[in-house]
């Protein structure tokens, strides 16, 4: 890796707002402890290993910050009233998204939970540039009460060649599609698409199931 932040030495070096930095690794996995953190550098997970955020956790992103998960899953475990947070570092800043390929992990899946997104923009590390805010490639997902508000990428959340369970979404102010399924199989449920400027479900290639939808304010 050319650039010395991106090396696996400077991975744990978030920045806290509020309290001391607590950005664990245990076995296959690197967590990041509850707290409110404010993110300046991209957090970058070696390849065969796992991204945990723990329930309550606020990461700030600044227009320079990406999450980036090769070989790995993500547990992103937040609860009803101690959901995540990962949104801009202020109302106006856009961060560079996420990206999780998940294609040596076999039948495992990555799971989130109850997690807030907002001022998404597409997934961008000067190498690998992604039409998705949300990137899933070779992976096997659960997203259940999942909020994405803001998305400035072509796809707010983009999966391919990949199973998923879609339940309980809202997405929206997206300034092109909501969801965009290329080779892709698995469901969506009582989920909401508003305020989209593109396709709300973009589908090619997938076999997927949609039950309790609501769509409006849709361009496409």
């Amino acid at each position: 890796i050319e650039k010395n932040h991106l090396k696996i030495t400077s991975l744990s070096k978030l920045n806290s707002s509020k309290n001391e930095t607590r950005f664990l690794k245990q076995d296959k996995n690197y967590i990041i402890k509850t707290g409110e953190y404010l993110i300046n550098n991209p957090i970058v997970i070696p390849s065969g290993y796992n991204l945990v955020i723990e329930k309550g956790t606020t990461l700030k992103m600044n227009n320079k910050s990406y999450i980036f998960v090769a070989n790995g899953l993500v547990r992103f475990l937040g609860e009803l009233n101690e959901p995540i947070n990962i949104v801009g570092s202020d109302i106006s800043t856009k961060w560079n998204g996420i990206y999780i390929n998940s294609k040596s992990k076999g039948n495992l899946f990555s799971n989130l939970q109850y997690v807030n997104i907002k001022n998404i923009s597409y997934f961008d590390n000067q190498r690998i540039q992604l039409t998705g805010g949300l990137n899933f490639i070779n992976s096997n997902i659960k997203l259940t009460n999942f909020n994405i508000e803001n998305s400035f990428s072509e796809d707010a959340i983009n999966i391919v060649n990949s199973n998923f369970i879609i339940d309980s979404i809202n997405l929206i102010n997206a300034k092109s599609d909501g969801i965009d399924v290329d080779f892709g199989k698995g469901e969506i449920t009582e989920s909401t698409f508003k305020n989209i400027d593109g396709d709300a479900i973009d589908l090619s290639g997938s076999s997927v199931s949609l039950k309790n939808i609501t769509i409006h304010s849709v361009k496409d």
